[in-house]
């Protein structure tokens, strides 16, 4: 690898999200350009270590188009001259570093769900650096499953039936089953959060064109309606329709902590983790030895995470988002989850320092906290830029990250001069070693990208 000092573009190849925008009928006649459709987990080989960054590539026809999105900054940059022929996937696009725009040039090979290449830096004709690219294919599933549905008929009465999705969000089929007899569903067009589905389905007698539209409002449920088309293709006759996911409590949440390992977290500073970090009776605690903070191993975007916590007295800790690798300490990147004894900790005298707050920023609000030595359970919640913090199930604070607000106040805090704090689009979890005491149990994030 040719090294330079270009520590903005480095970050530049992380998850390459491929999708198509053909048609369903359309995607079984065109296989060998339909088997890049998908999400690639890919890491790069920079002068500055491995880094990551978002890829997205839509297909229209013959067309490709994209955009490129760092992972820590958020930097949005369009894709040019993409091509796919044969096994090689080719793209680039500029991207600015030290005043310098630069040509960043991707070539790589698919085989199965492996992707093998290298990536370029140019000024001009000069090659300033380049390294190596590979990735494995991540099944996107955001559909599949099995989901109870619901139809309003226009008499008001309802139908329910048993929706079964097999499949990558761009290769989907299934089947779906009113009345307890099973219609195969002929068409799927997938289109973001968006879902069209096509079958024909007995009514009265007569097999009859049926269209469900719907919208995912979450990971376990969709919201649209259904379309009885006539024999020219036009409505005919329509209704409410939404469905549940069967099994969302299984395919909803990833249990970071389950009671007996910690094979979903590593240390902050170092992989290790530190010691005073134990597992007792199911419960993560740590009992008070400077052992350092403990980050997820996955990063995240958009996140549900829940968990239960109970302070020492006196004490302090915190949970962090979005913080990113690499830095003296995950709070210069991530904005904080109080955990605190507000009552014999002297940062309970500070209203936006109490538990529950984002901390130093905003005060909890209508909050209730048990003891010293009782479980409180909290909930934060990030979609975008904005994020909730719920404690004992009560909504306690609600923020816009980059705002006029957020920045206002971040303006006039300790944050001021922190070039990176609140800006990731994605990170890690970190669960804060502060020096005191501290427990933690039922540990689970929910994806919600």
């Amino acid at each position: 690898m040719t090294r330079c000092n270009l520590q903005k573009f480095s970050v530049f190849v992380g998850v390459i999200v491929i999708s198509a925008l053909t048609p369903y009928s359309g995607a079984a006649q065109d296989s060998g350009k339909s088997k890049i459709v998908g999400a690639w987990n890919a890491t790069a080989d920079t002068e500055d270590g491995e880094k990551m960054s978002v890829i997205t590539i839509k297909r229209s026809g013959d067309e490709y188009t994209g955009e490129y999105v760092a992972s820590e900054s958020g930097e949005k940059r369009e894709l040019a001259n993409i091509s796919f022929e044969g096994k090689e996937l080719k793209f680039e696009f500029e991207l600015e570093s030290q005043g310098e725009e630069l040509l960043i040039k991707v070539v790589s090979n698919v085989d199965g769900n492996k992707l093998v290449g290298n990536w370029s830096a140019l000024s001009g004709e000069d090659e300033l650096a380049s390294g190596s690219l590979k990735a494995e294919k991540k099944v996107a599933t955001r559909f599949a499953g099995d989901w109870k549905t619901v139809a309003i008929l226009p008499d008001g009465n309802t139908l329910e039936s048993t929706l079964a999705l097999k499949g990558r969000n761009n290769d989907l089929s299934g089947s779906i089953n009113p009345h307890g007899d099973e219609a195969k569903i002929d068409r799927i067009k997938v289109d973001g959060n968006s879902i069209r589905m096509e079958f024909v389905l007995a009514v009265e007698g007569e097999g009859r064109n049926i269209v469900i539209d719907a919208k995912l409002d979450s990971r376990k449920s969709l919201n649209g309606k259904w379309i009885l088309l006539d024999d020219a293709g036009d409505e005919e006759a329509s209704g409410a329709w939404t469905a549940e996911r069967s099994n969302a409590a299984k395919s909803d949440s990833n249990v970071a902590f389950d009671g007996s390992t910690l094979n979903s977290f590593r240390g902050y500073s170092e992989e290790a983790i530190g010691s005073g970090w134990k597992i007792e009776n199911g419960v993560l605690h740590l009992d008070g030895t400077k052992s350092g903070d403990i980050i997820t191993k996955q990063q995240f975007g958009d996140f549900e995470l829940e968990f239960e916590w109970k302070i020492s007295e006196g004490g302090n800790s915190g949970v962090m988002y979005r913080v990113s690798l690499g830095d003296k300490k995950p709070y210069l990147t991530g904005p904080e989850y109080q955990v605190l004894d507000d009552d014999k900790h002297k940062d309970g005298k500070i209203e936006s320092h109490r538990s529950g707050s984002l901390y130093a920023l905003y005060a909890p609000e209508n909050k209730t906290l048990k003891p010293v030595g009782q479980w409180n359970t909290s909930k934060i919640v990030l979609k975008g830029n904005h994020v909730e913090h719920w404690l004992n199930e009560q909504k306690v604070v609600e923020a816009e990250l980059g705002s006029d607000d957020w920045n206002a106040r971040v303006a006039d805090s300790k944050f001021k001069d922190w070039e990176k704090f609140g800006k990731n689009r994605r990170g890690h979890i970190c669960f804060q070693d502060h020096g005191n005491p501290v427990w933690f149990r039922n540990i689970r994030i929910k994806s919600l990208d």
